[in-house]
């Protein structure tokens, strides 16, 4: 068993071993995650981007009626006869 040599920082040592297993692990979540959870990700972004594009025409076809009748109604609050 390795002990705790006085002085020296094993904190900042590159264990050759350790680099490999952490290589190999984030290789094996990278796969597993892009086999299982790219697909629902992509969908939940694609549904949010359809979403908001069919909120803003809504938008821009409420703002457009508002315009129209703000001009066909008569100004009541701005100016008094």
């Amino acid at each position: 068993m390795d002990f705790i040599e006085p002085g020296k920082n094993q904190l900042l040592e590159i264990n050759p071993e350790l680099v490999v297993w952490t290589a190999i692990i984030f290789v094996f979540l990278v796969v597993v995650l892009w086999k299982s959870a790219w697909k629902p990700i992509i969908k939940a972004i694609d549904d949010r981007n359809s979403k908001i594009k069919k909120d803003l025409e809504y938008a821009q076809i409420m703002k457009s009626e508002t315009e129209k009748l703000e001009s066909e109604q008569p100004n009541y609050y701005g100016k008094s006869s």
